[in-house]
């Protein structure tokens, strides 16, 4: 009988260099939309740039989660940068192949972690937001096993009140049965 070989993960930074990877990953995990008809059209707001991801490093920190298995492949990747003195998450995407398998899990838990550091170490608080669908469930429920919870954006601050109402107006990421809610998760 043939052995199976296991994944095991590596967290590390992510550098302009992961362009291609991390381009990949987008495109293959928002296919996991196409199976909710409302949200399909996600598809078309997914699109990553050279410049978007220098942006990401430039206000803050990518995470990169690589099987060892595969030749240390990239098969997940997050990303946030300080908004309205908290941490905001702005992506975090695991492909399809290995969603289950614990990557998206590492890469928030270096969210969090990083979020602690800020507070131990910089006195800045130790709260983590993001944007997200309510009732999808690998968003809201799946954050909220994190300790996330629903909150206006404007709570948050100015600048989350203003990522609300683009995702609203501009992307139209609110369908029939599915809002964009803010969550917040703080220790």
């Amino acid at each position: 009988m043939p052995s199976s070989k296991t994944s095991s993960f590596r967290l590390r930074p992510g550098t302009a260099d992961d362009f291609e990877a991390i381009d990949r990953i987008s495109i293959t995990a928002v296919r996991r939309y196409d199976n909710i008809p409302e949200l399909s059209n996600l598809r078309n707001v997914v699109g990553l740039t050279r410049e978007k991801l220098q942006q990401w490093l430039d206000d803050g920190k990518v995470f990169v989660v690589e099987d060892t298995s595969k030749e240390n492949e990239p098969v997940g990747f997050a990303s946030a940068f300080p908004k309205d003195d908290v941490l905001y998450v702005n992506e975090v995407v695991v492909d399809l192949e290995c969603q289950g398998k614990g990557v998206g899990g590492v890469l928030m838990k270096a969210i969090l972690d990083w979020a602690r550091d800020r507070k131990k170490n910089e006195g800045k608080t130790s709260k983590v937001s993001l944007m997200t669908y309510a009732e999808v469930p690998w968003n809201a429920p799946w954050y909220r096993k994190f300790g996330f919870k629903e909150v206006d954006a404007a709570t948050v601050g100015p600048k989350h009140a203003e990522k609300m109402k683009y995702d609203r107006e501009v992307r139209d990421m609110v369908k029939p049965g599915y809002n964009r809610c803010c969550m917040l998760w703080e220790e």
